[in-house]
């Protein structure tokens, strides 16, 4: 399964260091495969040692515990869809046409393993006191996604409370056609959906109208 590595590119490491980062990698990688394959109950602590084929003891050392771990692993997920997002030519077409195109790329990403697996640890985690649920983590990610979208919207017609509601609606749907595949566990036909939740952005993000 490829994941995004914590070496990025052009960094330049010595070798105790680069080791570090390898291990780290193979440890987060080793919990993402338990999870695809079995569910976040497959990925117990020997399970993920086993497979990434360290110690429990390594693992520790470099995240505390598994909590640790699973926190890397969404942090890691919320890096990844950031970069996936960015990369989406935003100067092409009519504002439908672009904003189409977005929700298109964020389905894209949403109904891969990568998010997939993010959802079960969050679900799994939701009740823990952990920097998962503190409010000053959900905070940063929202600043995240505001400069994300005002960097794919620049023309928007909307401050930046209308946005966050527009941010969390997209999630919302996204989540919920995610999660439904996952229970019924087929193929689901996305069109309908996908293409509303396009016209609910575009009417809310240039109310204006007059298409550009």
């Amino acid at each position: 399964m490829a994941t995004r590595t914590f070496i990025e590119k052009g960094m330049p490491v010595g070798k105790q260091e680069e080791k570090s980062l390898n291990t780290k990698n193979r440890i987060l990688d080793a919990v993402k495969q338990l999870i695809e394959d079995g569910g976040f109950a497959a990925a117990s602590s020997t399970r993920i040692a086993r497979a990434a084929g360290i110690s429990w003891g390594v693992a520790q050392h470099h995240f505390g515990d598994k909590q640790g771990i699973l926190l890397s692993v969404l942090e890691q997920c919320s890096t990844e869809y950031i970069n996936f997002m960015i990369e989406i030519p935003r100067s092409e077409g009519t504002r439908s046409e672009r904003i189409q195109r977005y929700v298109e790329r964020c389905w894209e990403f949403y109904r891969g393993s990568e998010y997939k697996i993010a959802l079960e640890i969050a679900l799994a985690m939701r009740f823990q006191d952990s920097e998962f649920t503190n409010p000053e983590t959900f905070e940063r990610q929202q600043l995240q996604l505001v400069e994300l979208w005002r960097t794919v919207f620049p023309d928007a017609e909307v401050d930046d409370e209308t946005l966050r509601h527009l941010i969390r609606h997209t999630y919302i749907v996204l989540s919920g056609l995610v999660i439904d595949g996952m229970l019924e566990n087929v193929d689901l036909n996305t069109r309908f959906q996908l293409g509303m939740l396009s016209r609910t952005l575009e009417s809310y993000l240039y109310p204006a109208g007059n298409d550009g």
